[in-house]
């Protein structure tokens, strides 16, 4: 069952700031960054690795990760699994979902 978010774009960047300035995820690159306060925030897709991890498929996230995210796979997972309103994870439909809540009429 998807739940609305009722956070605002400021509200959602700044538990992001906060959370990713925690010493748990301090190994995440931060070339990837962007692209999560783009999806999280602004509701873009969030490119192919992110997407697998936000998804849940694991095997195709093994096969798009770069050698970084590789070796960071279990911190990306725990932190889309802890840091991140539950509604933006899950499967396809709640990624879908939630693009389409954060206002991107193009999915």
């Amino acid at each position: 069952m998807h739940t609305k978010c009722s956070r605002t774009n400021e509200e959602l960047t700044a538990m992001l700031d906060e959370e990713l300035s925690q010493p748990d995820y301090d190994q995440l690159p931060k070339y990837m960054l962007p692209a999560v306060y783009q999806y999280v925030v602004d509701g873009r897709p969030p490119g192919t690795f992110l997407e697998a991890v936000i998804t849940n498929h694991l095997r195709h996230a093994l096969v798009c990760a770069d050698e970084r995210n590789l070796k960071v796979l279990p911190v990306w997972v725990r932190f889309f699994y802890n840091c991140v309103p539950a509604a933006c994870v899950g499967d396809a439909h709640d990624m879908t979902n939630w693009m389409r809540e954060r206002g991107n009429t193009d999915v």
